[in-house]
């Protein structure tokens, strides 16, 4: 059994933190090629629109990415906020947390000033269980914005059979 409290990829996650500069080739090197992507990128980003395919291609767009997500962000508020009942307005803010905390952990892994953990950002990341998860909480808080707009029309209770 082994007796230490981290496994060494934890230790040199951590380091890599502390001194993002000590291992640009390994450890470090996530994050020094995202900050050399905030860097040299501008709204549209380095690389989207550069021209031929080549081996310097960055994250095209960091700044409209986040503003993407921004919006993202304020709709769910705004479905939380005209929410029919308490639990559309709990679901809203549940996915809120979960979508939120995964987008400030990741862009905060980008800068630098968050550890690198591997949680992926919400749509953008490769993996099959994070992609079917957002598009599950988006779906989620879409069906409480449209139940919202149908009642503040009056359009829900007359699909109901009800009377105003």
């Amino acid at each position: 059994m082994n007796s230490t409290l981290l496994h060494q990829y934890q230790k040199d996650r951590l380091t890599a933190f502390v001194d993002p500069t000590h291992d640009t080739q390994g450890v470090g090197y996530n994050v020094a090629q995202a900050q050399i992507a905030i860097e040299t990128g501008s709204i549209t980003g380095k690389g989207l629109f550069a021209g031929p395919l080549s081996p310097d291609l960055y994250v095209p767009g960091a700044a409209s990415l986040l503003l993407l997500f921004l919006v993202i962000v304020l709709r769910i508020l705004r479905a939380a906020r005209l929410a029919a009942d308490r639990f559309g307005m709990l679901l809203c803010c549940g996915a809120l947390a979960v979508l939120g905390f995964q987008i400030f952990e990741n862009a905060g892994m980008a800068m630098g000033i968050m550890p690198v953990t591997g949680l992926p950002l919400p749509l953008v990341s490769y993996g099959g269980s994070s992609a079917l998860t957002s598009f599950l909480l988006i779906g989620l808080v879409l069906n409480v914005g449209c139940t919202a707009s149908a009642e503040t029309r009056g359009a829900l209770p007359a699909l109901l059979g009800r009377r105003r």
